[in-house]
């Protein structure tokens, strides 16, 4: 199954190998702010001490503006 053969019925099932099909089509912005999220709310870094050494929300998020200004195929969209 591919990432553009997946439709919302089948992420509704909740199954872990469709999810992952579809996030790994996604693009790198995206990935940036899934783990910027991710850090933010789970913090892993207060967890486990060893992961504090690097400011890690803040450089998910450059690299989400990086990864969006690189994309080639994002699209702007102009809203009044």
């Amino acid at each position: 199954m591919k990432g553009e053969d997946i439709k919302l019925e089948d992420l509704y099932r909740l199954e872990l190998k469709t999810w992952w099909t579809y996030f790994k089509g996604e693009s790198f912005a995206f990935k940036m702010i899934c783990l910027y999220l991710f850090t933010e709310y789970v913090r892993p870094q207060s967890i486990w001490p060893w992961l504090d050494f690097l400011p890690w929300a803040q450089l998910f998020v450059i690299g989400a503006l990086l990864g969006l200004l690189a994309d080639p195929q994002k699209k702007w969209v102009k809203s009044p």
